[in-house]
């Protein structure tokens, strides 16, 4: 029977993952740092792994002394680190199992929010006008030409964690710099006004399209998208 790995067992995206290939018949295991929902689902066995924000070592050692001990086909990650530190190591799992994810310096570029910016600016992607200021003073450079309000966007956050809507050029100084604090190197973007979110799922089998899907979302938090001050 094909058996397949899914890391974080805590995200209701794996849960889903584990249903589907189990409905199917896969033999299913589920990874988590701790005990986790997704752990008593009847169509999943359950492995507990070293967290792979705090040990990533660790974390790689024990996926590879699983998949070199049971016969995997194939393990799917779901949350951002475990799918970065597997997708960064994937040739120590090459002979060994499949891991079906994009290299890493792609994965990188999605991540980073600037980065995906600039590949679609550079490939005439229709986008909100951003700004890249290096630091707070750096925005003095662009004060002349600012149009509010502004959204200030971390370039690597979820959840519209960190994410800030401003009014003036001094709210913007004063909240650039608390965003960069807590979540690192920022940009300024552009504010569209609220009229509804959507979202764009697409699954690609090296670089070809296999399946696209588009939906509005009738909750999100917060509502407006962005956290207003």
């Amino acid at each position: 029977m094909t058996r397949v790995l899914v890391t974080d067992g805590r995200s209701r995206a794996s849960l889903a993952v584990v249903r589907s290939l189990g409905k199917r018949d896969l033999k299913v295991t589920c990874g988590e740092a701790f005990n986790c929902s997704t752990f008593y689902s009847k169509y999943s066995e359950r492995f507990l792994y070293p967290p792979p924000d705090k040990q990533p070592e660790l974390f790689i050692e024990s996926i590879l002394d699983l998949v070199k001990t049971k016969k995997f086909e194939a393990i799917i990650p779901v949350r951002d680190d475990a799918t970065l530190l597997l997708s960064k190591n994937k040739d120590l799992f090459k002979d060994i199992v499949n891991i079906p994810v994009a290299d890493y310096e792609t994965l990188c570029i999605g991540r980073d929010k600037s980065q995906t910016i600039k590949l679609a600016l550079k490939n005439n992607v229709p986008c909100p006008k951003t700004y890249f200021p290096e630091n707070a003073n750096d925005l003095l450079r662009f004060q002349d030409e600012l149009e509010f309000p502004l959204v200030i966007k971390p370039h690597e956050s979820s959840g519209s964690r960190g994410i800030k809507v401003v009014n003036s050029f001094e709210e913007l100084l004063i909240e650039y710099s608390k965003v960069v604090l807590e979540f690192g190197p920022a940009m300024v973007q552009e504010f569209i006004p609220y009229n509804g979110a959507y979202g764009v799922s697409m699954l690609f089998n090296k670089g070809e399209p296999r399946a696209i899907f588009t939906h509005k979302r009738l909750r999100q938090y917060p509502e407006s998208g962005a956290r207003a001050h």
